[in-house]
Order: C-alpha cells, then structure tokens, then sequence
C-alpha cells in the first residue's frame, strides 16, 4: 500500500475519530478552532503550490459569495477556510461556480446560535460547547456511505464547514449506502455528488471538496490534526474490502446477506409509527436497504404531526421550506427520491382506539414487521398491545440525549414492550407549586399552567357556552359541583370584569394581572402566614425548603417588567381578536400606556385558607367554607345570560394553544415572565428563555448522532427479523450513552411461561374460537382443556356469571349477540371478531389466568 492510499484510509478512520473528540466537549484544546487575523476580510495571496497559479482564497463569515475553481488542483489554506477542488476525469467543466449552489456562507458570526433551529441539540450540550462545534472545521476522507452518513450528523449538527474528499467515481452499489446519491450521479465523483445534495442540510455550513490524492502536506493543514510522518502512525490502515463487479444496487448487500434476504426485504410490509427524527432517519435505512421495492411490499408510515422549525437541524430529510406542511408526506417524498423504488404510503392519523377504522384487523393482520419512532409511552404501549394481539415483530427504539436505546420485542421469543415499566416521575405536591415553589421547575409549572388557563381552557370554555347556552348551561346545573362553579365563575369573568374592546384594555389587564400575581397575592400569603408563623407543633412554617415570599414594585424602568406587559398584552388581544399596533414594541410609547392603567389598593382578607403540605389546622382546605353550589350556579348562569346579550353577535373567543417553537409568538416570552417574576418574589434564581422553554416546554434532549446509532442498530435487527427463524439469543437489546461512551448489549428477556396441563402459553397466546359460538359452546370448549369457566366478560360489561340465575338465559345465546344486547352497542363493520376475558378454576378451585379469547362471528 503506497503513502497516499495509506494516508486516505487512516483519514477515513482516524480524522473522523480526533474531528468528533474535537467537537463534543473534548479537553484537548489544540482540537478546538484557534482564533483568525482578518476576520471578516477576503484575503488573497499566492499559492505555495508550484503545480498551480491558483491563489487561496480566505472566506470568512461575513462574506456572502465567493467562487470555486475545479481545476486540476486542490490546496489548502493554512488555517482550512477554502479549499479548492479539481477533477480531470468528471463531467464538471472547469469553470467558475457561484457558492450558493455548491457552498454557503453566513451573513452573520459563525458563533451565533439560533435557539430556535438548535434548542434540542442545546439541551444536551449547552451554549459554549455548541460555539465550539459552530466554529469546527472538519475534513472527512471517502464519500461512501460512512462519509456520508458522518457529514450528515455534523452538517446538521452546525459545524462551521466541512470538507470532502474522495477520488473515486459513483458506482451503482453506491446507491443502496449512501443516500446523498442518485441514479443520475452515477459516474460522477463521489465528493462532488455528494456536495449538492449535503448542502441542503443547512445552507449555513461551508462545504467544499477535494477531488484529486490527499497528500501528507494537504492532510497537515488542518488545525487539529498533526503528524511528523506516514511512519508514526499508530496504527496500520485496513485494506479495503474487495468486492466482485458490482452492476446492481444491491449486489454489495447480497453479497453479505444473501439474494433470499434481500427478496424478503423487498417484499416486506412495514409500518414506521411516527416520521420525526427517528422515522426519518429509518426512512433513510429502509430505502436504502430496499425494503418495500418489490411487487409484494409496501411501507406504510403515519403521523398527524407537521414540521416545526426545531425538526430541520435533527430530521435531514425535512427543509425549512417544509414547515408547517405534514411530516409523513414530505419524509416520504423525501424517501423516494433517496430509492424510487420505494413503495410507501404516507397517512397522517394518530395511531389510537379512535383510529381502528383505518388501522383495521386486515392492515394490521397483512403486516410483516412494526417499527416504532414514537416520543411518548402511551403511544407506545398502544401499539404494543396491537402488536401482542396480532403476534407482530415491534422492533424499539428511543433516544434522550447521547443516550439511546433498542429493544426488541419478537413473537413468542420475548417480552412485550408493556412487561416492564419505568417508576413514574415525581411531581411536586400542587400547594408547593401555587403558594411554596423553592425552585424554578416550580415557578415554570405554575407559569405554563398559567399560560394555559388563561389563554386557552377559559377562551375555549367561553366559546362552549356561546356555542350552546342552555345545553351548557343544562350541564352546569345537572354537574352542581364546584369545578362547574369554578368554570362559570372564570367564563364571566372574562366576559365582564376583563372583557377587552381595544388594545389599552390589553395592557390594562396584563398590568392588573401583574399586580394580581406578585404583589397583591404574595401579600395575602405573608399576611395569613407572617414571617414568624409557626405550624401546630410550634416549629417555624417558613422553614426550609420553604422561601419566604416578597412582592415586587412594578416599574416602568425595568426592562423585564415591560417585557411581561408587551407579551402579556399581545397575546391578550389575540384571544379577543384584537390588532396589535406597532407602537407596543417601543419601550417609551409602551411605558405611557401603561402609566395610564389605575392600579387599585390592595387589603388582605382576613379567613383566607391556603392549601400547605402541612395539616396545619389554618391551612388544609381552598375551600371557602359551605355554599350551596347549585344556588350560586343559578345566580351565575343569569349573570352570564344578560352579559352574553350585550356581546356583539357571533363573538368568540380564539384560545392559544401553547407553541414553544415559535420564537415570534410570545408564548415563551410570557412564560418565562410569569416564572421569572414569580421566581424574583421567591428569591429564587431567574433562568433565560431558552432554558424556560428546556423546562415549561419539556423538550427532549436530542441530538442526530444518537438517533443514528439508535435506528442503525434497529435496522440490524430488522434484517434478523426478516431472514426468518431466529432464536431469542440472536437478537440483542443495546443501550447507549455516547456521552460517557457506554455501549451495552444483551439478549432479550423471553416472555413469562403460564402452564396448565398439557398446555402453556404466554403472553403472545391468544385462543380462537370460530363458527359464532354461544355461550354454552365457548363454556364447554374451555371445559374440554380442564378449565371450568365461570365468568365472560366484554370490555367493562359482564356477560355472563354462574352465580347469577338469569344468566343462565344466555347459554344459548350466541357470544356476539349477548355482547350486543348487553354492551348496548353495534360492533363495528370492520371487525370479524370480539375478545372476551374469561375467568377460569382447575378441578382444585385453583383460577387459572388464560389468554384472551376472541370470538369470531363472520
């Protein structure tokens, strides 16, 4: 192996290797980005390179276009910021490129981070660290479907630019690992066919390539990366692999696995729950895999969900031009044009009970294999049951973080996804939320809760009653509880005391609303609990973790003041429906109106009952004492009439659904006020937007590289699951945290054993019953296997009972019609069948727990 095929190999395994130590946090600061003379100057000088008159150009940020040479050189500047690219033998002509279509620069510091696009990237690695990675300059050395995959993760992970290499051409075998290439970029160079299509990742990467031998002079410009000579390499290159001829797409693959495998792949009917950033990135892998190409398959993908910004720097396959538009659809457009052999139908329902009619008995019953890439655990453990009860693969996987993990759940061989759960989280008790918080996650619960109420539940209970008046109010009075007392209560309260006609009542009530919240409410507290109460037992109430409370002055100088006023207002006028004038983002005009709000004297209230985690006898109860509810109903309800008849005809109200990845909305901007200001009264230290939206927004941690690791795991069990016959020990559950690095596998747990007799079965075992039996008929099916059946039941409905004597009636009655007349409901036309749960003793009186029965009756 000559010099430079040894220095292109180590490049594609050791570069990589010291680029991603580099990258995430590493302390070897001789990795990290050194700072530049000229920053923000295109500097030109004459190249050191005798074989070329080419002078390196310098590309800083702030310059928006610059051109790219593809001569017959390639150099390196000292510090890495252009390279030049040349190629003899391509179909590129040797002229000048504008950058936008091959490389694209910031008009901005390459240090900037837009929260917005990165707040789940930043939520695991933090502000400081992401400059870093912002400002990294990355060579990757040979553009197959390692390199590939690799400048995708840190393309969408920000970098500052990253650079191609690769000398080769596209062959056909290509296509199948490396989804930056198409079929009309076969003969292309590799580094070159693959620009155009990286660069739609995020425009604001530099990518530039390099096409001709990566010499030892070239390799040691990059800053991070330093050697003496080819012989100090640590370690000796890999030859590459030596594959026969390849002319087909998938040839590299059957050479591995096989033509049976691959005729499987392409046959399979899969469904991919859920296309975020998991289900784009196994939409990549299963086209590029092939599966679902052939005349037999068909991949099946949902998700009611649409593009949101945060999507576009963890999901490639999504563009910022797809925002708002439904994720399904465009992930599988995308993954067609990755394999247009693809067949795949993209729906956008939720998978739920209420969707059963779409995912019916023959869709899940003609599936091959299920795929979750769900981000919440009741999805999940819905589609586990459906895949329990239709003995379907369900291949799991789930990220948090660096961390990420795989399980999977095989028919009859292993556990079910449900068969272990994790200890719920802890919540803090409601009292420490609404009058003790001690902690700012207290102060954003409260705030969203807040947010919640105010502009969304009360606006759209608002619009119920005018819907429908006497049916809701019929409700009210038949309900005569105080949660409806409390809903009437907050509907006349919007309607009457702060109803809004123009955007000075908008101020007037966010500024009464301020002075509601923190001051006049902390000044009740402190009132009924001094600052020298004690509890029953004589110890101090306001002890630890408690945090004596203090209200605040409003001021029309404190910026953070006027901040809560503008958004507060803002949103309030959108509720009512009200324009917003420009004059409410400039902190002067702002100021006047709100001087002009009258903000009444406060006196504490002497009885007020605050809820503590105490027993104290003072404080146990929110209730005010004992009202008749139903005669204060009745008093608001006519209060509520004669306001709704001085509304103008057809008003309604429009509730605000909490967005927390629009950054123009205000919707975060008023949460992280109400903490805030509530975290001031408390003593308790403020946090910054973003890290108000990491919390109120519960944003997961993600990052692409664990989703990466994660779907590229999953999809190696896929190709066990479609090979067919497999043992438990063949498959493997991984765990991961890239972080530390951790890297666990192990088989999967088999499913519990249940016996009885002669027979066993486990939770993937459900017993058929065909030919509409009736009840006498299932009775002595069950008694023919040793099980004396004493109880059938139906969803929530009993059947049938020994001990009751009228059921005796039903012995001869078919299942179907018994569950009709006494579910009092039609089963649905898409069903063939009903499950029962039967309970059963042996001959001993000992219950046995069988497995459900369903009951077919077409």
């Amino acid at each position: 192996m000559d010099d430079n095929m040894k220095l292109s190999t180590f490049a594609a395994l050791t570069i990589v290797f010291l680029g991603f130590y580099g990258i995430f946090g590493s302390l070897m600061h001789y990795m990290l980005p050194r700072k530049r003379a000229g920053e923000g100057e295109v500097v030109e000088e004459e190249s050191e390179n005798n074989n070329s008159n080419i002078k390196d150009v310098t590309v800083s940020p702030p310059i928006k276009k610059h051109r790219i040479s593809t001569t017959d050189a390639a150099d390196l500047t000292a510090d890495n910021k252009i390279v030049t690219t040349g190629d003899n033998s391509s179909n590129y002509s040797n002229t000048c490129v504008d950058e936008p279509s091959v490389m694209a620069s910031r008009d901005v510091n390459h240090n900037d981070i837009d929260e917005d696009l990165h707040s789940r990237q930043l939520a695991v690695y933090g502000r400081e660290t992401m400059r870093r990675l912002f400002a990294s300059n990355i060579l990757i050395s040979g553009m197959q479907g390692l390199g590939a995959e690799i400048a995708k993760n840190l393309i969408l992970a920000g970098v500052k630019s990253v650079t191609l290499h690769d000398e080769g051409v596209v062959e056909m075998w290509d296509l199948s690992s490396s989804f930056v290439f198409s079929e009309n970029d076969v003969g292309k160079n590799r580094a070159l066919a693959s620009l155009q299509k990286l660069q739609e990742l995020n425009n604001a990467v530099v990518i530039s390539t390099i096409t001709t031998t990566l010499t030892k002079q070239k390799l040691s410009d990059f800053q991070f990366f330093y050697f003496d000579s080819v012989e100090s390499l640590p370690v000796e290159p890999l030859d590459p692999i030596d594959f026969k001829p390849l002319n087909n797409r998938y040839d590299a693959q059957i050479s591995v696995f096989g033509s049976k495998l691959q005729k499987n792949l392409e046959d399979a009917k899969v469904f991919i729950v859920g296309s975020g950033a998991l289900g784009c990135e196994f939409l990549k892998n299963v086209a590029l895999m092939g599966v679902s190409c052939g005349s037999q398959g068909k991949l099946t993908i949902t998700d009611d969900d649409v593009i949101e910004k945060s999507n576009l720097s963890r999901q490639f396959l999504f563009r910022d031009w797809n925002i708002g538009q439904a994720k399904s659809t465009v992930a599988a457009s995308a993954a067609v044009s990755i394999n247009p052999q693809l067949k795949i139908e993209a729906l956008q329902n939720r998978v739920g009970p209420e969707t059963e009619f779409v995912f019916n008995d023959d869709f899940w019953e003609n599936l091959t294999v299920v795929i979750n890439a769900l981000d919440n655990v009741d999805a999940r453990l819905y589609v586990d049951q459906r895949c329990l009860y239709f003995q379907k693969p369900l291949l799991e996987s789930g990220t948090l973080g660096a961390k990420c993990n795989t399980q999977m759940v095989i028919p009859h061989l292993t556990e079910n996804y449900g068969a272990s759960r994790d200890p719920p989280e802890k919540q803090a008790p409601m009292c420490t939320v609404h009058s003790f918080p001690h902690n700012i996650d207290h102060c954003l619960t409260w705030a969203r809760s807040e947010f919640e109420g105010l502009l969304e539940k009360t606006p759209a209970e608002v619009n119920a009653y005018l819907s429908n008046p006497s049916e809701y109010a019929t409700a009210m009075r038949n309900a005569a509880d105080a949660q409806a007392k409390d809903n009437l209560e907050r509907i006349l309260q919007c309607l009457e005391q702060e109803k809004c006609e123009t955007f000075q009542d908008c101020v007037t009530w966010a500024r009464l609303r301020f002075e509601d919240y923190f001051v006049n409410r902390v000044k009740q507290l402190t009132f009924t609990f001094p600052e020298d109460a004690t509890t029953s037992t004589g110890a101090p109430f306001w002890s630890a973790p408690k945090r004596f409370p203090r209200p605040l002055q409003f001021s029309t100088t404190d910026p953070s003041h006027l901040q809560f006023i503008m958004a507060a207002s803002i949103l309030r006028a959108e509720t009512f429906g009200i324009p917003v004038p420009d004059w409410v983002k400039n902190t002067k005009m702002l100021a006047k109106a709100v001087e002009k709000v009258i903000v009444p004297d406060f006196q504490p209230k002497e009885g007020v009952k605050i809820e503590t985690i105490e027993t104290d006898e003072r404080a146990t109860s929110l209730s005010t004492g004992s009202v008749d509810d139903a005669a204060v109903i009745n008093e608001l309800l006519f209060k509520l009439e004669r306001c709704r008849n001085n509304l103008p005809s057809g008003f309604r109200m429009k509730p605000i659904q909490f967005e927390k990845d629009d950054d123009t909305n205000y919707h975060m901007d008023l949460i992280a006020g109400l903490a805030n200001m509530r975290a001031r009264n408390y003593s308790i230290p403020e946090v910054d937007k973003l890290k108000a939206k990491f919390i109120a927004g519960r944003i997961i941690p993600a990052i692409a590289t664990s989703t990466a690791m994660a779907t590229g795991l999953v999809c190696l069990e896929l190709y066990k699951v479609l090979d067919g016959a497999h043992k438990v020990e063949d498959y493997r559950n991984t765990f991961a945290n890239l972080a530390l690095p951790l890297f666990s596998m192990a088989e999967p747990v088999p499913p519990k054993v249940m016996k009885h007799r002669d027979m066993s079965w486990t939770v993937w075992d459900r017993w058929i019953l065909r030919g509409n039996p009736t009840v006498r008929e299932l009775i002595q099916w069950l008694k023919d296997k040793g099980l004396n059946a004493y109880s059938i039941s139906y969803g929530s409905c009993l059947l049938f009972n020994n001990v009751f004597p009228r059921h005796k009636e039903r012995l001869d009655k078919k299942v179907v019609d018994v569950a009709r007349e006494i579910a009092k409901e039609d089963l649905p036309p898409y069903r063939s069948h009903l499950d029962v749960v039967v309970a059963c003793e042996d001959d001993e009186d000992n219950d046995i727990n069988i497995p459900q029965i369903s009951i077919y009756y077409r």
